[in-house]
């Protein structure tokens, strides 16, 4: 049974990775809320996001929906590789599965550093478009999107010269210490990945663990 910090309740985030999901095996355990991914960039959703949605929802759960960014250039092949239409992409499948008006994240920590020159991308790009992107989702759901990352890669990603950011609520992924490292601009977070190798009954493969601060 998970037992969690003052203040924090246990959530796990799970993706087509984790496969079919006994959720009330997780809701017994003391999982209480559920980051589902729905959309996986500029072209592709979670085959499993109805099934993994509606039972998070059945056993009780409270469903976060996020996507997992893809902030790349145009390379005139994907047609939605700008921030604006891959924020659309993900907000209508976000609507077909009727989860308007909840918290929504949106995930930064692709490409990865050391596959920029690869992607033709560069640091100012993924900073340029995650601020596009976030603004496209929180005008037109009127919900303010957390953040997702580590402390390195949205340092490197130029966080610290975007002070808008601190409008929207971080989620931060940092494993293996006593307390995050919270990157600048922001002062806190609103929730803490602090484990990437979880084991929660009712789930196949390992998880992702955080901490989530009801209200955030």
């Amino acid at each position: 049974m998970l037992t969690s910090p003052s203040g924090f309740v246990p959530m796990i985030d799970v993706s087509f990775i984790q496969g079919d999901i006994d959720w009330t095996l997780v809701k017994n355990y003391g999982v209480q809320v559920a980051a589902v991914e729905i959309g996986v960039g500029n072209d592709q959703a979670n085959p499993l996001r109805a099934a993994q949605v509606l039972g998070a929802l059945g056993a009780g759960l409270t469903v976060v929906p996020y996507d997992f960014c893809f902030a790349l250039p145009p390379d005139g092949v994907h047609i939605n590789r700008d921030p604006v239409s891959q924020a659309k992409l993900f907000l209508q499948e976000m609507q077909n599965l009727k989860l308007e008006g909840r918290p929504i994240a949106l995930d930064f920590e692709f490409p990865r550093q050391q596959d920029m020159q690869k992607w033709k991308d560069s640091d100012n790009y993924v900073s340029s478009w995650r601020a596009a992107c976030l603004a496209e989702v929180e005008q037109l759901t009127g919900v303010t999107p957390w953040v997702y990352g580590s402390p390195d890669y949205l340092e490197v990603t130029k966080c610290a010269d975007d002070l808008e950011l601190t409008k929207y609520p971080l989620w931060i992924a940092h494993y293996g210490v006593a307390s995050p490292t919270i990157p600048h601009p922001w002062m806190d977070f609103a929730a803490w990945q602090y484990t990437d190798k979880g084991v929660v009954p009712g789930v196949q493969t390992l998880v992702d663990l955080s901490w989530y601060r009801p209200g955030s």
